[in-house]
């Protein structure tokens, strides 16, 4: 199964909470990992804002920022491109999305994945239009 996963969903591979059970067995399910390379950023940014509200330490950030490179390096990660700027365009032209939201997206349909996995609902609802075959966790 090739799998596609936003931000979103791949913090709860990360961080403990309601979904995560369901990331990862996906993740073990799956034959290949895509991403889009600005998963990285925008997982970091969101650490980073759990350490602000001292909901993660800063150890525990600094073990997860080891499992996540680790697990960049096995994954394979989509870089922006021409066509998938092209993609994510058509994305926002077609649904009510934000511009990561739809480069998330247009990697997931570029890919053709098997699945693209999110927690953010408009993002799933906006796969769905688009024919992506989407979970939302």
């Amino acid at each position: 199964m090739k799998l596609s996963l936003d931000s979103s969903a791949l913090a709860k591979r990360y961080v403990l909470e309601p979904g995560t059970d369901q990331v990862l067995k996906y993740c073990t399910k799956a034959t290949q990992i895509f991403l889009s390379t600005l998963c990285a950023l925008e997982l970091i940014s969101a650490l980073n804002r759990l350490i602000r509200e001292k909901k993660l330490t800063q150890d525990t950030y600094l073990d997860i920022k080891r499992t996540m490179i680790q697990d960049f390096q096995q994954a394979t990660l989509i870089e922006p491109h021409p066509e998938l700027i092209e993609e994510a365009v058509f994305c926002l032209e077609n649904t009510v999305i934000r511009s990561l939201d739809a480069i998330h997206l247009a990697t997931a349909k570029i890919i053709n994945c098997d699945l693209f996995v999110t927690s953010d609902k408009k993002q799933y609802q906006a796969a769905k239009k688009l024919k992506i075959p989407a979970k939302l966790i």
